[in-house]
């Protein structure tokens, strides 16, 4: 069960704005078919020697949310315990996204 105030950080949360991803269809695709090969790699590399199970994992799924909202904002409540963390994918996926479209999305 759910406190009220888990449900009302958890409602904070969802109001904060999503920056906008307006993809071409192409990299969409691409992010979100290589977002998933890195989040199975990774997967993999917790059991096989030599493989960075978790950053991989995490890379994975920081290029999923370039592409999917609901990625966004699985990623965005797994690192509310670490927000330097947070600010560095959040880096990584402004950076992505500037290359791509050209113009970092609004952050408010």
């Amino acid at each position: 069960m759910t406190t009220f105030a888990q449900r009302a950080a958890r409602r904070r949360l969802r109001k904060q704005p999503h920056p906008p991803s307006h993809l071409p269809l192409g990299w969409s695709i691409f992010f979100i078919i290589s977002g998933w090969v890195l989040v199975l790699v990774g997967i993999a590399g917790l059991a096989l020697p030599g493989i960075q199970g978790v950053l991989t994992i995490v890379l994975g799924g920081a290029l999923l949310s370039v592409a999917s909202e609901t990625a966004y904002w699985v990623l965005r409540w797994l690192f509310q315990r670490w927000p330097r963390g947070w600010r560095k994918v959040e880096r990584m996926r402004r950076r992505l996204y500037r290359r791509i479209v050209g113009s970092a999305p609004k952050h408010h």
